[in-house]
């Protein structure tokens, strides 16, 4: 027993028993490969789900006439005599 845990002539390091010759090998296991495949499906996603998202409240914002022309008459970019017609219009 104690001459397996004393033998350090074995080239084998730690992680021998998951290589094969030093290459990753896909015996019970992930390889590199899949996990980076993964990891940019993933990645798609997120930034799928995001942009998504993103336009869906920009759209929900922009979508009511109503809402751009009471934030445009607050800022002073119209007077109130456009306003009215605008609203007029919308309604």
């Amino acid at each position: 027993m104690f001459n397996l845990l004393a033998d350090t002539t074995s080239n084998e390091g730690v992680f021998d028993h998951m290589t094969n010759n030093g290459h990753w090998s896909g015996d019970g296991g992930f390889t590199v490969f899949w996990m980076f495949i993964i990891m940019l499906i993933i990645a798609s996603g997120v930034v799928y789900l995001l942009v998504h998202f993103g336009n869906e409240n920009n759209q929900s914002r922009n979508e009511d006439p109503l809402a751009i022309a009471k934030l445009r008459f607050a800022k002073g970019e119209i007077d109130k005599k456009q306003f009215d017609e605008i609203k007029k219009l919308v309604n």
